[in-house]
């Protein structure tokens, strides 16, 4: 995993809850990362994506994860920065990985918008270069 800086003087609740949840993810500590998830969480996947649309709930969202687990090797999500309001999040960053069929890796950036309730993720939604991604395939 490559190192990251995160600027975290003044971090609200729900950065804390953000920056969790990609430290668990670059941990490989899945259980961690589907716990940050309510119940009912909604999980936007940009249009555009094989994987495309809304998944409800951590089974969907863990489904969903599976999948990139078949497609790509060494699948990353790095934030570089985090940026919080109350109960929003922004997280820019990119997605690495190398396609298993292809062999073709990729960075692709990315903004993720993070709506954070009791300590858990209710909505997530992830704006990227679904073009770099899909050519990676």
């Amino acid at each position: 995993m490559e190192s990251r800086t995160i600027d975290e003087s003044g971090t609200t609740q729900a950065q804390e809850v953000v920056r969790d949840i990609y430290e668990a993810l670059a941990g490989g500590d899945f259980a961690a990362f589907l716990g940050r998830l309510a119940n009912n969480v909604e999980w936007t996947v940009a249009a555009g994506l094989p994987q495309g649309g809304v998944y409800i709930g951590p089974e969907a969202v863990a489904g969903l994860f599976a999948g990139y687990a078949d497609v790509w090797d060494d699948f990353q999500v790095v934030p570089a920065q985090i940026y919080g309001a109350q109960h929003t999040v922004l997280a820019l960053g990119h997605y690495r990985g190398t396609h298993r069929v292809t062999r073709k890796s990729v960075v692709a950036r990315f903004a993720h918008v993070w709506h954070i309730e009791d300590g858990k993720a209710v909505r997530f939604e992830t704006i990227n270069d679904s073009h770099t991604i899909v050519a990676a395939g």
